[in-house]
């Protein structure tokens, strides 16, 4: 699997090639630009960092093909 980003934060290239019964080449274009909701972080009782999560959404088109792969 390959994940080019052609233009940040605008179009997405990925190619899977010879996975578990499939192939799939497409192409994520932006029509919006990215939201970022809130970010989340959990620390111990310690202080010690357990998780640090951030999370984005954006519209978009996807053009491309996956193909199934027969045996």
């Amino acid at each position: 699997m390959s994940v080019v980003i052609e233009e940040p934060f605008r179009r997405v290239h990925v190619v899977v090639d010879n996975a578990e019964g499939f192939d799939a080449d497409f192409t994520f274009q932006a029509r919006t630009e990215p939201y970022a909701l809130r970010r989340g972080r959990l620390l111990d009782d310690g202080g010690a960092l357990l998780w640090d999560q951030s999370h984005m959404i954006q519209s978009g088109h996807v053009h491309g093909i996956v193909r199934e792969r027969r045996a």
